[in-house]
């Protein structure tokens, strides 16, 4: 049983009784959210919710219970964990990042390394996350700092966007794609081949870019929305169309898979390190000026 099972049974019942709803709040897709509940009753050897009448879903008895321990269990580990860091004197010597999932970004990495090493008292934890697991966690505390696309964060307040470095896009296919043996290909061979997108809700600017693009290579591309990379991943693998991902991503290392560089002078995008303007952590603003040099203020 994991804690964030425990989140999840909590967010379902605080959230109307409704997994929809949840996964919404969750940034997680509801086949995933059904599967930790599934998971989490199985290791309790209870049913955490009453599904005999389809239209509604409420708590079996067990699953009220469960409810009012597991809301007690998580206000108690909280505060055990606060006092923790208290005692060891490291409340603000903790510094979360969260890096866009995918991502190879060797500078940051290394800057991260030397940084550790020279402020052994400060601990850093990162983690890889989609585009909307990093805007929610850095406004619900889970990040301090996210790497992320400035795009991203173009239409919200109270935050510091700072650009680090521009970012580059590609075209992707796999070995195994009808043009795969072609040489000098350009994004305009693939115009009437499937473009293989994530979903908005996923990934909200995903679509509205690539469309962006190809009307710019001047055609209408054919988009088919996926709901994750790894279901775009699959069906390159068999020989199907197209997608466009950033050249930061591992895969462009990947034998199994060809790119093409794609010229976006017109379409900027940039790499940038955000933050809360009210973030107080010290760690926050000694990593800023010491490992990324920067200050506060957003890009213009």
């Amino acid at each position: 049983m994991k804690d964030f099972q425990i989140r999840y049974f909590l967010a379902i019942v605080n959230n109307g009784m409704s997994f929809t709803n949840a996964s919404k709040v969750l940034y997680i897709a509801q086949p995933a959210l059904s599967r930790n509940i599934a998971t989490l009753e199985e290791e309790l050897g209870l049913e955490l919710f009453d599904t005999s009448n389809k239209n509604t879903i409420k708590l079996t008895t067990g699953g009220e219970y469960m409810y009012q321990f597991f809301t007690k269990y998580m206000d108690k580990l909280q505060e055990a964990i606060l006092k923790a860091r208290k005692l060891n004197n490291l409340e603000n010597h903790e510094l979360k990042i969260g890096v866009l999932s995918g991502w190879n970004i060797p500078e940051i990495s290394e800057r991260i390394n030397i940084f550790s090493r020279e402020h052994r008292k400060i601990f850093i934890s990162i983690e890889a996350n989609d585009s909307k697991g990093l805007e929610w966690g850095l406004f619900n505390k889970r990040y301090d700092l996210v790497i992320a696309m400035s795009s991203q964060f173009d239409d919200k307040k109270n935050l510091n966007v700072k650009s680090l470095f521009a970012l580059k896009h590609m075209l992707l296919f796999s070995t195994s794609h009808k043009l795969a043996s072609r040489q000098n290909l350009s994004i305009l061979d693939f115009k009437n081949e499937t473009l293989y997108v994530i979903d908005p809700e996923i990934t909200p600017l995903a679509k509205s870019f690539n469309e962006a693009v190809c009307n710019l290579k001047g055609f209408v591309p054919k988009i088919k929305l996926m709901p994750n990379l790894d279901s775009i991943l699959l069906a390159l693998e068999s020989g199907l169309g197209y997608t466009m991902l950033d050249a930061r991503h591992h895969i462009i290392h990947d034998p199994y898979y060809k790119h093409i560089e794609l010229d976006l002078d017109a379409i900027q995008h940039n790499i940038s390190a955000v933050w809360k303007k009210d973030n107080s952590n010290h760690a926050l603003n000694i990593f800023l000026k010491e490992c990324l040099k920067l200050s506060g203020g957003k890009d213009k």
